[in-house]
């Protein structure tokens, strides 16, 4: 299992960036620590922040050992 976890900085510059807004009324900041306090850290958590999607993918193929759920 990945989990993409950009900080909440970035989700908000993205999301301003995008054509359509994907959060709606949801406050991004509120949003993303309720994500990451209340769900279960299995899997590779991935602070995606400062890579690019290429980045993205070359680091899940390299950690891919990580994602892993027994």
């Amino acid at each position: 299992m990945v989990v993409l976890n950009p900080r909440p900085d970035v989700v908000a510059t993205r999301e301003q960036q995008r054509e359509k807004s994907g959060y709606g009324e949801w406050d991004i900041e509120g949003l993303c620590a309720s994500f990451f306090e209340e769900t279960s850290h299995i899997g590779l958590w991935l602070d995606t922040s400062e890579l690019s999607p290429e980045e993205t993918v070359e680091a899940i193929l390299h950690r891919r050992h990580d994602a892993r759920v027994r």
